[in-house]
Order: C-alpha cells, then structure tokens, then sequence
C-alpha cells in the first residue's frame, strides 16, 4: 500500500529516513494552510494516520472558533476510493457529532499529486460556503 518510496524518488526525503521510515510504516502529514505547507506530524501506520485527518480538523474549527455548517468539505483519494468513502464517513459523523450539516464530496486525486506523493494520497479539504 503507501510508502515514501515517491517522496524519496522525488528528492523529498533521503534514502535513509525513507527506508527507516518505510519499515516503521510512517505516513507524513501535511497541512495546506493560508496558502502554506506545513507539517503536521507523522503517524506509524494508515489507520491513525486517517483518524489524526479528524483530529486536525477538530483542532482547526475549535481553535478558530468556526461554525463547521458555515463550510463545504472534499475528500480527495488516490488509487483506493474505500479509502475515500470511509473518510467520508468519518467526516459525516464528526459533522453529526457537532451538529452541522454540510457537504462532503469525494474525488480522485490527480496524476500531477500522485506523481509527488504516489498513488495513495488521502486528504480533506474544507471551503467556506459563499
């Protein structure tokens, strides 16, 4: 499944922490923020790197005192749509458990972002609704 082989093939980690890395099975977490990329941790295999995407999430709305409604989600998934779908259902159930309604839609990640990060990227994004 996901490793950091592309991320090494890519110059963006060494040989080194990517072979530790993969044998650890860590997944990188990165957050695109105010047009910034930053790290958000690591996590030692994929089921806690998915349930760390809601965390983030929470932390983000409770610290920023946002109205989780007041937004419009995209899950975003590479080779592995169940991998979308089950996030899909986390988000729903983290939205119920806050009492908001909103949209969550799924879509395939793109050749240009798989060619970086390989072909099981997994994400969340979330836009204010105008």
């Amino acid at each position: 499944m996901a490793d950091l082989e592309y991320l090494i093939h890519g110059g963006r980690i060494g040989k080194a922490i990517g072979l530790a890395g993969s044998i650890l099975k860590l997944q990188p977490m990165i957050v695109f923020k105010d047009g910034e990329l930053e790290a958000a941790g690591v996590c030692r295999n994929r089921t806690k790197a998915t349930k760390k995407i809601i965390d983030l999430l929470d932390s983000h709305v409770r610290e920023g005192n946002l109205n989780p409604g007041d937004y419009d989600f995209s899950i975003g998934f590479g080779y592995d749509p169940k991998e979308g779908q089950a996030l899909k259902i986390m988000v729903d159930t983290w939205l119920k458990s806050n009492g908001a309604e909103a949209s969550v839609e799924v879509y395939q990640i793109g050749a240009t972002i798989g060619v970086h990060n390989g072909p099981y990227p997994l994400g969340l994004g979330m836009i204010k609704k105008v």
